[in-house]
């Protein structure tokens, strides 16, 4: 397992993730992220997890100003998942080839400058210890469903 997998800042940022926290889960992982060196591939990951929270923090701004906020939706989210490219499809516990999905599914909608009443979810973000495959994943706090 790698160090940050169990870095409290990093399992306080997913489960505040899980919970539709997205400001704060960003300002928690942001602090796991900054001090690494440039060229981890775990610091993209981090970064694009950062970038996701941020993208949909303002998805759910674009509900009642989509003019304000579509665009900086889209723009986190296409940030994160160009950081996501080439990364192995699990990586810090992470389930990599879902964020790429997500992503897709979850942010293509906004391109028509408004938020659809039937977008998808935010997902939830389940761990999986990268070092041992057939340990369960670890549980995380399920939120209400916010968006439809």
């Amino acid at each position: 397992m790698h160090p940050i997998e169990s870095h409290p800042d990093f399992l306080l940022g997913i489960r505040l993730f899980n919970d539709g926290e997205f400001w704060d889960s960003h300002e928690a992982i942001e602090r796991v992220w900054k001090p690494l060196p440039p060229d981890l591939p775990e610091r993209r990951c981090l970064q694009a997890v950062i970038l996701l929270a941020a993208a949909f923090l303002h998805r759910e701004r674009a509900r009642t100003s989509p003019d304000r906020s579509c665009k900086p939706a889209l723009r986190c989210a296409n940030s994160a998942r160009r950081k996501l490219e080439g990364l192995p499809d699990g990586l810090l516990g992470l389930d990599v080839a879902q964020l790429r999905s997500t992503i897709d599914r979850c942010f293509a909608p906004l391109a028509c400058g408004r938020v659809p009443d039937d977008i998808p979810a935010p997902p939830i973000l389940v761990l999986r210890p990268s070092h041992d495959s057939t340990t369960s994943p670890r549980t995380c706090t399920r939120r209400p469903t916010q968006f439809g």
